[in-house]
């Protein structure tokens, strides 16, 4: 056996998270002895559509039985949308939320 032959192959690993996660993910793959390769299936975009603004009146309003934010990241985009006091109301509504 030749020297490449006997030389331990390191599994590679793909990462399909957002670029926001890409340096975090490389290194927690080396970390555990895998060689990554970054080949990100979603692009992460802040948008306020005409349902946002009706959406956080709702919550602020009380007239909400529940919210449901299905990623960190909605919660993220969402209270990057709001200025300061409406980040506090809006956590305030939702912590009397369903």
């Amino acid at each position: 056996m030749t020297g490449e032959e006997t030389k331990a192959k390191i599994p590679v690993l793909a990462i399909m998270r957002p670029e926001s996660y890409r340096e975090r993910s490389e290194s927690l793959a080396r970390d555990y002895g895998f060689e990554p390769i970054y080949v990100p299936m979603i692009k992460l975009e802040g948008m306020k559509d005409e349902g946002f603004e009706p959406f956080v009146q709702r919550v602020l309003a009380g007239t909400s039985d529940y919210v449901v934010f299905t990623s960190a990241n909605g919660i993220t985009f969402t209270l990057d949308k709001l200025s300061e006091s409406e980040k506090e109301n809006f956590i305030t509504a939702l912590k009397k939320a369903g």
